[in-house]
């Protein structure tokens, strides 16, 4: 039991040397909160993004983490009306349909200038989101057929996934219970 304890109470560093305790703590609330919304918006597809992005959005402890949620926010709006964009001019003006060379030739070049748009206006930080977001709006079959409601729903569920992180961060039980150390286990490590 004194080992598991001191595993708990051990800081994970890529976790901003957070006990392992604070963070699985934060990862089951933030979890079973997103569940617990997909659930009442009978969604399971919100399950699936909101617990993706509270996740990614759990990891970032105080410093800079609401610029970072801007930046995934950012990166998932843009990065969305961009696909949405393309998945008409390319499906519907050009009628090139999603599985030919073609259609993967034109995502990779409008994935590249999406890239290139981040950097123009300075949100270098909104990459990687923006194209995940991408990629699932214009390779996903359901999105594929209806790309705007999908992208509706991404950005949507995104914007709870950062939400329900930055409340469990927060958390001000959570922070004062974790912070503590007991001076029985001290001698142990």
């Amino acid at each position: 039991m004194r080992e598991l304890w001191k595993k708990i109470k051990r800081p994970i560093g890529s976790w901003h040397n957070q006990p392992a305790g604070l963070v699985l703590t934060k990862s089951l609330l933030s979890l079973l909160a997103c569940f617990s919304v997909a659930y009442v918006l009978n969604n399971p597809t919100t399950a699936f993004q909101t617990g993706i992005t509270t996740m990614l959005s759990l990891k970032e402890d105080r410093p800079g983490k609401v610029k970072r949620a801007v930046n995934r926010m950012i990166g998932t709006v843009v990065a969305g009306l961009t696909a949405y964009g393309f998945v008409l001019f390319v499906t519907r003006v050009l009628h090139v349909a999603h599985g030919e060379y073609l259609y993967y030739v034109l995502n990779a070049f409008t994935l590249v200038l999406l890239i290139a748009i981040f950097l123009l206006i300075g949100k270098a930080n909104a990459i990687i989101p923006g194209v995940i977001v991408f990629h699932l709006t214009t390779h996903l079959a359901s999105a594929v057929a209806d790309p705007f409601p999908y992208v509706l729903q991404r950005s949507a569920d995104t914007l709870i996934g950062i939400a329900v992180a930055m409340f469990v961060n927060w958390l001000p039980p959570l922070n004062k219970i974790f912070s503590f150390s007991f001076p029985r286990l001290t001698k142990l490590d």
